[in-house]
């Protein structure tokens, strides 16, 4: 057996072993933003995030968020900015997280203090993939969540991704202009441009999930969260914190 296939062999029984959950496109999606918890008692610029997984997360389950704009400096390259965030999420709890969970993150302006702050599943690991942290700017932004690939940054907005892009979310509006050079502007990537991701009918700081929660499909799901009428935005971190009490997904 030569090198390559023993290695490949190896991460693949490794991997079985594990029991790592790999994510696909529809098992994850964006319910909740507070692009500005910092007048809310947080520290200065920091966020809260909501997401929902769609399939059970185990223990060593991973992917990555970036707030890095989708071909920022020239269109049609596959390219990523590099002057924002970059972050891989690494679940190290033993406790499986079932499907249709709420998981709320904090992500500081900086630091590595990134934390889960949904009771029961904060054992998480962080790693900065990039040189900045990601933070929502106040402005507008956007998030992406990857997978199952490697991120080389770069520091000229020419960052490169060989992965899976899972889901995308703007607080303001998707790109279309020939150019898009700014920290809180990206184009929408084709790889979720159908039901994968959401663009608010205004542009907030602060979006919540605000649509029916009765058992339906996944497809039916995303079908809601993709729909901006299911959406209530707030006009201050108060507001939104007090309305942000998700029910669990089924």
């Amino acid at each position: 057996m030569n090198r390559a296939l023993f290695i490949l062999l190896f991460s693949f029984f490794q991997l079985l072993l594990n029991g790592q959950t790999l994510l696909e496109r529809g098992d994850v999606a964006i319910v909740g933003v507070n692009a500005n918890n910092g007048s809310c008692g947080g520290s200065g610029g920091e966020d809260l995030v909501s997401f929902v997984f769609f399939k059970d997360l185990t223990t060593n389950a991973e992917f990555i968020v970036t707030d890095n704009g989708y071909e920022r400096i020239t269109p049609a390259t596959n390219t990523w900015g590099g002057s924002e965030g970059t972050v891989r999420f690494k679940y190290t709890g033993f406790n499986t997280i079932s499907k249709g969970t709420i998981l709320q993150f904090r992500f500081p302006s900086v630091g590595n203090n990134y934390f889960c702050l949904t009771p029961g599943y904060q054992a998480w690991s962080f790693d900065n993939l990039a040189t900045a942290n990601i933070n929502l700017n106040s402005d507008g932004d956007q998030l992406y969540v990857l997978t199952n690939g490697i991120w080389v940054n770069s520091s000229t907005n020419n960052s490169t991704f060989d992965g899976e892009v899972l889901y995308g979310l703007t607080t303001s509006n998707w790109c279309t202009s020939a150019v898009c050079d700014s920290r809180n502007r990206s184009r929408l990537h084709s790889d979720v441009a159908d039901c994968f991701n959401f663009k608010p009918t205004n542009p907030s700081n602060f979006l919540l999930y605000a649509g029916p929660f009765s058992p339906t499909t996944k497809l039916g799901w995303l079908q809601r969260l993709n729909h901006p009428l299911n959406w209530n935005s707030y006009s201050n971190c108060n507001a939104y914190n007090s309305a942000n009490i998700l029910d669990d997904i089924e």
